[in-house]
């Protein structure tokens, strides 16, 4: 190779391979698109929760469903002495109430119900529980002929019919009225005892003449 004095020849340069230097211009760009694509939205507002009503829970208990009451039974904490006394007032009030006869009583509502019969002509008088006082008296019409033909043959009444039962069974007075057997009128008091309820026959002419018990 020939050479000129005073000019010194230039070396071949190095090349430099285009390919590393595009890739990163084109990544860029792309990098940059994806950082700037909008996340998706993620609900995070709190998932509601019923309230069980519990302490520290918020929001009104879950509504109680409507359950039927269990019926209660009211046992009469008197003795049975004590409710034969009740009766017998019970029957004088309805009695001076009317001026009838009574020849039916029955424990209602509470009190006692004395049926009555004035001039033919039954009468329903409501009493309270011991018997002191009057607190509704109605007319039911003509008395049942059964009813008045006992009545006229009767010679105890309602409260001696009572007395003469109680002392043939120690139980608590249900009620009593007049009834016949065998064409006999008598009278029938039901008396309850260890939860059973026995009936007492009384002759309306007194004494007792027969005790059917459950």
């Amino acid at each position: 190779m020939t050479t000129t004095r005073g000019h010194t020849p230039r070396r071949p340069g190095r090349r430099v391979p285009l390919a590393p230097l595009v890739l990163p211009a084109l990544v860029l760009p792309l990098v940059a698109g994806c950082a700037q694509t909008e996340a998706p939205t993620v609900d995070t507002s709190p998932i509601a929760v019923p309230s069980t009503g519990s302490s520290g829970a918020t929001g009104s208990p879950p509504p109680t469903p409507d359950v039927p009451s269990a019926t209660v039974t009211t046992v009469d904490p008197r003795s049975p002495e004590e409710v034969l006394e009740a009766a017998v007032a019970a029957i004088a009030v309805a009695e001076a109430e009317t001026g009838g006869v009574a020849y039916e009583i029955d424990t209602s509502r509470g009190g006692w119900e004395v049926h009555v019969v004035v001039d033919g002509r039954e009468r329903e008088v409501r009493v309270d529980v011991i018997g002191s006082r009057v607190l509704a008296d109605r007319d039911d019409g003509p008395v049942d002929p059964e009813d008045a033909a006992a009545l006229a043959a009767a010679t105890i009444g309602l409260t001696e019919a009572l007395e003469l039962a109680y002392g043939e069974v120690p139980g608590v007075l249900a009620e009593a009225s007049l009834d016949h057997d065998d064409g006999d009128h008598i009278w029938e008091v039901s008396l309850g005892i260890d939860g059973r309820e026995p009936e007492v026959y009384v002759a309306v002419t007194g004494g007792v003449v027969g005790v059917e018990r459950d």
